[in-house]
């Protein structure tokens, strides 16, 4: 090897060594630091995702809370369209003595008559079962042509033959009161002044009872909804109000809170057809 070539290259060699010790390595404090804010970055991504699944979770309680409260609202809102009344026919019943009900019946009558010119008739009772938290519909129908059966004792459905649809699970709460021409709300069906049937109840999703229900919170949920008292209160504020509370005791799980759905429905009666 010529030692000119080798002198020639020394030089570069001599430049690369100084570069590479003027080079400092990270001080304890610098790694420290940088820990720190990757640690706060972790915590932070962390709290974004659990907030987005948490968000996600709530807005599938609600599809599905939106979704069970459909077939039981689609069912009372068709009998009631062709709900008929005569002479206070329409018979609500009490059943407690502070004036909750949990049951309704009324007749409902079709458009037209039959070929044959009777016309038919269905007497429709939905009772509250509170300790299932379940809402039972059954029904009997009749056949008129002169005279309709209003004057009669309504028929007794509560045989497992008359109910015609599956119970719909999930109703916590349930609640009816009436009003007058002016809306003033009526808490006594009066058939000379009562113009309009106001239904409201509370309902969640199987899930959502399901684990009400495992957890052993199902019977306190029904109690802390009781419906309202004799006053005119509207359903959506004060059952709003009766949630909110169980949920800040813990009655009601706050992961569950959210899944809740208020249903109200007000329908004028109509005269027979």
């Amino acid at each position: 090897m010529s030692p000119f070539r080798s002198r020639r290259n020394a030089p570069s060699t001599t430049r690369a060594g100084s570069l590479n010790a003027g080079r400092r390595a990270f001080s304890l404090l610098e790694v420290l630091v940088a820990m720190a804010i990757l640690a706060v970055l972790v915590v932070m991504m962390s709290n974004l995702a659990a907030n987005a699944l948490s968000t996600m979770g709530r807005g599938k309680q609600k599809i599905e809370a939106a979704a069970s409260v459909r077939p039981l609202s689609q069912t009372v809102l068709m009998d009631l369209e062709q709900m008929v009344t005569a002479n206070g026919a329409l018979a609500p019943f009490p059943d407690t003595a502070d004036g909750a009900r949990s049951k309704l019946a009324f007749h409902t009558a079709a458009a037209s008559p039959a070929a044959s010119g009777d016309r038919p008739l269905l007497f429709v009772e939905y009772v509250w079962d509170a300790d299932k938290a379940r809402m039972v519909r059954a029904s009997q129908s009749y056949r008129w042509r002169d005279s309709p059966p209003f004057g009669q004792p309504p028929p007794d459905l509560s045989g497992s033959g008359s109910t015609d649809a599956p119970p719909i699970d999930g109703v916590l709460a349930f609640f009816l009161t009436f009003q007058d021409d002016s809306g003033a709300v009526q808490h006594k069906f009066d058939p000379a002044t009562s113009r309009y049937v106001r239904l409201g109840w509370v309902q969640c999703s199987p899930e959502t009872l399901r684990a009400l229900t495992d957890r052993g919170k199902l019977a306190a949920v029904v109690a802390g909804l009781k419906p309202p008292p004799a006053s005119e209160i509207p359903f959506f504020t004060f059952w709003n109000t009766k949630i909110d509370a169980l949920a800040a005791a813990g009655t009601l799980p706050a992961d569950l809170s959210g899944s809740l759905q208020i249903v109200q429905i007000i329908r004028p009666f109509q005269a027979t057809r």
